[in-house]
């Protein structure tokens, strides 16, 4: 079972698909489930990895697509220095992703220290009491995880379609 997760970042919770700084503050894992999804993408983010960037871009257009089927999570860790991730890292994140994913930074290190630091995609069947589907690490884990949701949830359009 995924744990319950305590978090300092930014939830749309007034539901424009925008992330807000009057929208800082502490969440849970919880706070994102609106709408009872079917599946939960928790994306432990690093700012130095050129394939979070890509694959953060790519995570939108399924919680675009699948509706209230689906939500993401990003959970960012590291700057990109390599450094310990603060609120402004975040919002640069944010920012530079044009995104409204929730986002935050875990101050606890929870997920580090269940699933190590070669955990960062883990989707969760959230009707199935948050059960474990996948854990797993870089652009290997994201493929499974888009195939698994194109077979579950129905193809995306191209991303020239969209």
């Amino acid at each position: 079972m995924f744990p319950e997760v305590a978090l300092q970042g930014f939830v749309d919770r007034n539901a424009n698909k925008s992330l807000e700084p009057t929208e800082f503050g502490a969440f849970r894992v919880r706070d994102v489930l609106d709408g009872k999804p079917e599946y939960l993408l928790v994306h432990v983010a690093f700012g130095w990895c050129e394939w979070c960037w890509d694959e953060a871009k790519e995570q939108l257009r399924w919680v675009n697509a699948y509706g209230a089927r689906f939500r993401a999570l990003q959970v960012y860790v590291d700057n990109l220095r390599g450094e310990r991730a603060t609120r402004g890292d975040l919002e640069f994140w944010i920012a530079q992703n044009t995104s409204h994913i929730p986002a935050g930074l875990e101050p606890d290190e929870t997920l580090f220290k269940k699933f190590g630091r070669n955990a960062t995609y883990l989707l969760i069947d959230v009707q199935n009491g948050m059960k474990i589907l996948d854990v797993g690490a870089g652009p290997p884990a994201f493929s499974r995880i888009r195939a698994f949701l194109a077979d579950k949830l129905g193809p995306l359009p191209d991303a020239a379609t969209d």
